[in-house]
């Protein structure tokens, strides 16, 4: 009766039932690096996933159990991400992790705002590796490339947890990150500086 949401977020993003405002919103490129955790205390888990490629599809993409489509999308998965291999390595299926359950869903949030906005809509992709990615130190990742989940927070807000002290390197990047919002903030707008930094939709 009091409900002041009557419809689900994504149903008023297709229906294009929202404030347009500019938007900018960001991500880690490598979001699922801190899964191989649970891949590294269960090493079966992978055989399984090769084994059954099909378990992790509908989960990832949406679709029902009985959906005729995932064994179509579970093809495109291997062709895309395993090189055509019908086995994927542990990159490999982070990568369909971190697309599937992430960058996915962040990629698509942001188009439907595009799609029905009078102001820009911008999206960046952090791939930093440095002394305050969080996440990554924290969980002795180390072994990955560019940047897991949460990694960029210390690179936008101060840290209050020991042992997080930006080298010269991470200091720049840091300004760099709160230059951007608080210019957007400010603006609504991705100045010049970092403009080839940045998709804009």
């Amino acid at each position: 009766k009091d409900a002041f949401l009557t419809e689900t977020p994504i149903q008023r993003l297709v229906d294009g039932n929202f404030h347009k405002v500019p938007i900018m919103m960001g991500s880690p490129n490598f979001e699922g690096m801190f899964i191989s955790l649970f891949f590294q205390a269960v090493p079966t888990i992978l055989d399984h996933f090769n084994a059954n490629p099909s378990f992790i599809v509908p989960y990832t993409f949406g679709l029902q159990g009985d959906d005729p489509k995932i064994e179509e999308a579970t093809k495109e998965v291997q062709k895309i991400y395993f090189n055509g291999n019908t086995e994927g390595t542990l990159l490999e299926w982070l990568s369909v992790y971190s697309d599937g359950i992430f960058s996915f869903s962040n990629y698509e949030v942001g188009r439907f705002h595009a799609d029905d906005n009078t102001h820009p809509v911008f999206y960046y992709k952090f791939s930093y590796d440095g002394s305050l990615n969080f996440f990554k130190k924290n969980l002795s990742l180390g072994n990955f490339e560019g940047a897991s989940h949460a990694d960029e927070l210390f690179y936008l807000f101060e840290p209050s947890l020991e042992g997080f002290i930006p080298d010269a390197n991470s200091s720049l990047v840091r300004e760099q990150m709160t230059t951007l919002w608080t210019n957007f903030a400010k603006y609504g707008w991705v100045f010049n500086t970092f403009i080839n930094l940045i998709f804009k939709f």
